[in-house]
């Protein structure tokens, strides 16, 4: 197939890299722009201001986070799919599950969107890849109607704008877009393809006012427009795997990932941005309302304001400590800025290094939104709260201590060491973001393989020792 190729310019819109972001949305509430890191299960707020996005907010929401769209009403937050659920993510940073888990053990929410009509539809994914998945529509009312099987990788989804006709991605085995005609009740039927992807994976994808699709191409470099009728237009890019798009206006705003690349460039990982002729229309919002909030203490929440209130309590803890330049906590704080600064945005400070919770709160108040600042060496209930008053966004523990259920029942990702197949099970059951592996190099890669086999919807984490 020949790609008509048109000469636009495309500029690095973020100072920030991230390692898998996707799911970009324009929020017609205020204007501003979200988007996702699934590698850090992470969701990102900030503005377009000069050609730049400008960070704003960033909160932890689960091990694997898929697509968000926000609720009708400015103030209400967003819906996000993530693991095997459905949740409601306040403005003050509050996870709250909206569905109970509707995904099958060892598969987890990917890519979604929503309809003129306010239902956020979602689908899944598999690992390994098998076509046993779903696509579901949240509806306004929080009632899950699985809409579509037999999907493997479950990825953009636009609708025209009436809402009658979906345009659908998966991704796996046939790299093609399709149409589906959409009753309204929500029922899908007339099943379509519009067009075959070749040259690489069609991703995440959005329509703009004239009714064509544009589509992120993962490893093709490439974002493309296409008609009913075919391929109108292919933008190529500096970045290989770019994820998904978004049309702020006019402005083509495009998630990258820099995963799984020995040689990532300066624009992998990056959000881009590419000027096109006819603009879109912001994200269609979810009907529903936000449900009573279950979690009390936003700690996952990272705001302009929180560094300054943790710095100022852990101060206010020691108000007979005096630190002069040299000191641990200035040494710790310098060497955590300074991986930041090179693009390392996901951070341990471990408990046990003298002066901790000063050093996490000077890194939480001085590090970019985007970053996430986590405790390590929790111990114990006590530890938990040392380390989130501090100001710490997730916490690690060196065994499967009483502090890992006492930190999930707070809502706070935890990651617990494990040793065996059963500290493997417990404490995935006990609901922590995923259990690390320790020490690894005891075990050997022989025995991560091996027990990937009996855990496949557990998150391992490999770690040396």
């Amino acid at each position: 197939m020949s790609h008509p190729t048109t000469a636009r310019t495309v500029e690095i819109l973020s100072d920030a890299r991230y390692v898998q972001a996707e799911s970009p949305r324009w929020d017609g509430r205020d204007g501003s722009l979200a988007w996702i890191d699934m590698a850090t299960g992470s969701l990102h707020r900030g503005r377009l201001v000069d050609g730049r996005v400008v960070p704003d907010t960033a909160v932890a929401v689960g091990a694997q986070i898929g697509a968000p769209i926000p609720l009708a009403q400015p103030g209400e937050g967003w819906v996000v799919g993530v693991d095997r659920r459905v949740v409601h993510v306040s403005d003050d940073g509050i996870v709250s599950p909206l569905t109970s888990d509707i995904a099958a053990p060892g598969d987890y929410m990917n890519d979604g969107g929503g309809d003129p009509f306010g239902r956020f539809w979602v689908g899944s994914q598999s690992m390994p890849r098998d076509p046993h998945c779903t696509l579901w529509s949240i509806e306004p009312d929080g009632t899950a109607v699985a809409r579509l099987g037999g999907v493997t990788v479950s990825n953009g989804l636009a609708f025209d704008r009436t809402g009658s006709t979906l345009y659908y991605i998966d991704t796996l085995p046939n790299r093609s877009i399709e149409a589906f005609d959409v009753a309204g009740d929500g029922s899908l039927s007339n099943r379509r393809t519009v067009c075959r992807v070749d040259g690489g994976n069609p991703d995440g994808m959005t329509v703009d006012l004239d009714g064509m699709l544009w589509v992120a191409v993962w490893d093709a470099a490439e974002v493309r427009r296409y008609s009913p009728e075919g391929l109108l237009e292919t933008v190529v890019l500096p970045a290989k795997r770019p994820t998904a798009v978004a049309l702020v206006d006019t402005m083509l705003v495009i998630t990258t990932a820099s995963i799984g690349l020995a040689d990532a460039g300066e624009a992998d990982g990056a959000l881009l941005g590419v000027r096109v002729d006819v603009g879109g229309a912001p994200t269609w919002p979810w009907g529903g309302a936000a449900p009573s909030p279950v979690t009390t203490r936003p700690w996952a929440w990272r705001d302009e304001h929180r560094g300054q209130r943790a710095a100022q309590g852990a101060a206010e803890r020691r108000q007979d400590r005096r630190h002069s330049p040299g000191t641990d906590v200035d040494a710790t704080v310098a060497a955590a800025l300074t991986l930041i600064g090179e693009g390392i945005l996901t951070l341990e400070i471990a408990l046990t290094l003298s002066d901790a919770e000063e050093a996490i709160a000077q890194v939480t108040r001085d590090a970019p939104p985007e970053a996430l600042i986590g405790a390590g060496t929790v111990l114990d209930e006590a530890d938990v709260e040392r380390a989130v008053t501090a100001g710490a966004q997730f916490l690690v523990t060196p065994t499967l201590s009483p502090s890992v259920e006492y930190a999930v029942a707070q809502g706070i990702g935890v990651l617990p060491g494990v040793y065996t197949p059963t500290e493997v099970q417990r404490g995935h059951d006990a609901g922590s973001a995923a259990v690390k592996l320790f020490p690894a190099s005891a075990l050997g890669p022989g025995f991560v393989r091996a027990i990937r086999d009996p855990f496949p919807d557990a998150r391992i984490i490999p770690v040396g020792g």
